[in-house]
């Protein structure tokens, strides 16, 4: 578990599943892009994340603690127009 600052999540994808600290600024965008990255999947492509509790998609512009994620929750990869 991290500090008050960070949060930490599961990020599965198509690819396999892994768990990510991020700062809890962080913007959903930039958090969903690392995790691709970090999974396997080409830089620069248009990814985001979803949480498999709610099935909501996470807003890339705003930043992951006005989600009110819980600490250890599983959120989705997505490559946007290709349902991986």
């Amino acid at each position: 578990m991290g500090n008050d600052r960070e949060i930490t999540v599961i990020i599965q994808s198509g690819r396999g599943s892994r768990e990510f600290t991020f700062r809890q600024e962080t913007k959903a965008q930039d958090a969903a892009n690392e995790a691709a990255v970090a999974l396997g999947y080409p830089p620069g492509g248009a990814y985001v994340l979803v949480r498999l509790k709610t099935g909501e998609e996470l807003d890339g512009q705003r930043p992951l603690v006005s989600f009110q994620i819980e600490d250890g929750e599983t959120l989705a990869l997505s490559e946007t127009g290709s349902g991986v």
